[in-house]
């Protein structure tokens, strides 16, 4: 059976909550077995995954990457993220971690 970990990134503040209310709507939609849901307020907290995870999804607003609205899905390893600036409070990017 296929470990799940959905990670939100985000704050409390503005355009920030995305991460957040996403996976906020996602856990009340999916049980445990399902998948593990959690939100993080820095991209640094994706090191500690815990054991056993082989897929992770991470939902983050980001800017710069067309129109207000438009979702992204990318997947490892082409991914764009890594080629991307990190701006904000996070102390390490996305694409640095």
């Amino acid at each position: 059976m296929s470990r799940t970990l959905v990670f939100g990134l985000g704050s409390g503040q503005g355009d920030d909550q995305l991460g957040w209310l996403v996976v906020e709507r996602l856990a009340a939609a999916v049980s445990p077995a399902q998948a593990m849901i959690r939100r993080a307020v820095s991209p640094s907290e994706l090191l500690d995954l815990p054991e056993g995870v082989d897929r992770l999804i991470v939902c983050d607003a980001c800017h710069s990457l067309g129109a207000p609205g438009a979702i992204h899905r990318w997947r490892w390893p082409d991914v764009p993220v890594g080629r991307l600036r990190s701006t904000g409070s996070h102390d390490l990017g996305l694409g640095e971690v």
